[in-house]
């Protein structure tokens, strides 16, 4: 028997180890479901010239002249690249399609004949910068397929800065959708301003999916075993947060780290790759976090924690 596929339109290869399960876990939890009559692929499609970053670029050149900015800069490309390897190696996928235009994706997409479509969890439905609208992440009415959205997120999106074609582009895909669910009442009340369909509230798929056991240690972790101290974690853009953070309680004698490479003189834990990450949590007696996948695994691990929306 043919199977069916399915593609899963969501993002994947960012510098973030969270996206990276989110997806895997999205593709695996379908596939254990479907395996019988549907053969379940992420669609590998990079829209790449729309990005423009904030920051002026002799702003950005003078910070990378700053040894610990540079430090920070490599490592983090460094990890980059391990989560793209993470992706190429765990994940069934489409070729890489990486185009300058709305046009070509959509024309790459349709050719791909897919006969059920995803939008995927992760915040791919936000009107952020680096995501123009129309994309095929609110898939568009010309593609030939049933469509479904699962877990999708527009957290941190801003209605009120969506222009008149924007809502329009947005109503027409949403309009051609057989099952719409979000993982967030953010995304909820955002897509509900643009469509009188049902919406259901899910969870994101890293929330309830068994990853992988590999074990996870660290020089730093070892340390503080052996003296008994507790074992702060941060997962911050926010350098000034972790500061106030570490100059409040390091009187009580915690061993301070960070999963993310940083500026703030912070330890670093280096992870491998996704997995890594995610079994790292295990080691921790707080973590405090603005990244919303971090809060994710801290709930699996039953870890306390802060969670700051940034």
């Amino acid at each position: 028997m043919n199977k069916k596929r399915v593609g899963v339109l969501t993002f994947f290869k960012s510098n973030n180890y969270g996206t990276a399960l989110q997806a895997y876990a999205t593709q695996k939890l379908l596939q254990e479901k479907l395996k019988d009559i549907c053969k379940v692929e992420i669609v590998d499609v990079q829209f790449c010239n729309e990005y423009v970053s904030n920051t002026p670029m002799i702003q950005r050149l003078i910070k990378l002249l700053n040894p610990l900015f540079l430090s920070c800069f490599i490592k983090r490309m460094i990890a980059h690249k391990r989560i793209i390897n993470f992706c190429d190696n765990n994940f069934m996928k489409t070729e890489t399609y990486r185009f300058d235009n709305y046009e070509k994706c959509l024309n790459a997409l349709a050719a791909e004949n897919f006969e059920v479509l995803i939008s995927g969890s992760d915040e791919i439905w936000a009107n952020k910068q680096g995501v123009p609208i129309p994309n095929v992440y609110f898939i568009p009415k010309e593609i030939e397929a049933t469509k479904i959205s699962f877990a999708t997120s527009a957290n941190r999106g801003d209605f009120d800065a969506l222009t008149l074609f924007e809502k329009d582009m947005i109503k027409k895909s949403l309009s051609d959708y057989r099952y719409i669910s979000v993982r967030d009442t953010t995304t909820m009340n955002f897509i509900g301003q643009l469509t009188n369909r049902n919406i259901e509230l899910t969870f994101d798929p890293a929330l309830s999916y068994s990853f992988p056991a590999v074990e996870y240690d660290n020089k730093h972790l070892k340390r503080a075993r052996h003296k008994g101290k507790k074992v702060i974690c941060f997962m911050l853009k926010d350098i000034n947060i972790m500061k106030k953070i570490k100059n409040e309680y390091k009187v009580d004698g915690a061993e301070f780290v960070s999963i993310l490479p940083n500026v703030a003189k912070i330890n670093t834990l280096e992870v491998r790759d996704p997995f890594e990450f995610a079994a790292s949590f295990k080691h921790f007696d707080l973590f405090v976090t603005d990244f919303f996948h971090g809060t994710v695994f801290c709930i699996k691990n039953d870890v306390p924690f802060i969670s700051i929306d940034h």
